[in-house]
């Protein structure tokens, strides 16, 4: 009798002690799960690091040169040159003058960083009108 009751016993805590290991097992296996999204997320994160680190290193110094990048370029197109002598000196807003008419493309005067962005584009509509 005594035996039967300690097999009754050790039968009840292993029926208790089954669940808590299948919900220990299923935690795990949660665990697992999110270390490798993670791992993805690194995986697909590194190759975009790789080719953004030189893209910026790139993007300084040339927006450190763009304003002696405009003052080449406008080398041989005085209409720009001009443009750009008004965009520096801020006498009055720079417009673009069409070489065949009247028309003027009026170019806003923000700030330094979109002299550059605007130059591009006046070099854009200068080519087009050629």
């Amino acid at each position: 009798m005594v035996a039967t009751a300690v097999i009754m016993v050790a039968t009840a805590v292993i029926m208790v002690d089954t669940p808590v290991i299948m919900v220990a097992t299923a935690v795990i296996m949660v665990a697992t799960a999110v270390i490798m999204v993670a791992t993805a997320v690194i995986m697909v994160d590194t190759p975009v690091i790789m080719v953004d680190t030189p893209v910026i290193m790139v993007d300084i110094p040339v927006a450190i040169m763009s304003p002696n990048l405009m003052v080449m370029a406008t080398a041989g197109i005085p209409d720009l040159q001009a443009t750009d002598a008004r965009m520096t000196t801020g006498a009055h807003p720079p417009v673009l003058h069409h070489p065949n008419n009247d028309i003027l493309y009026p170019l806003p005067f923000i700030t330094k960083m979109t002299e550059s962005t605007l130059f591009w584009n006046k070099l854009a509509l200068h080519l087009r009108w050629q």
